[in-house]
């Protein structure tokens, strides 16, 4: 998965929560109380997450607790946060990295 795909469903997800507002905006009132913030991680830790295991089945979200939405303040630090929780399954990593000439060590240290 490309950097750019990531973008696209970053900004997709911050379009949803903030839509029709500039990345320039400043959206800290609306997460400087602990359970604004617990509310904004449950909705991207549930149903965004199934949104993306639905819609990008080779993607993942990585949960997110309240305390990343402390340093939030613009609908643009919200998108930057997305991409970076939005991540290529493990499953499609290790198929892409796969080496079939991959040998574990024996007990005693050596490769078989």
């Amino acid at each position: 998965m490309s950097d750019n795909e990531r973008k696209q469903i970053a900004g997709a997800i911050t379009r949803g929560i903030y839509k029709g507002l500039d990345w320039d905006v400043d959206i800290s009132n609306t997460l400087d109380e602990d359970m604004e913030r617990v509310k904004m991680a449950h909705f991207l830790n549930g149903p965004t997450a199934e949104w993306i295991r639905e819609q990008h089945p080779g993607c993942v979200w990585l949960p997110v607790t309240h305390n990343d939405f402390r340093v939030i303040k613009t609908v643009g630090n919200l998108a930057w946060l997305c991409f970076h929780h939005v991540q290529e399954t493990l499953q499609a990593q290790v198929h892409l990295s796969f080496d079939p000439a991959f040998k574990l060590p024996e007990a005693d240290g050596h490769v078989a």
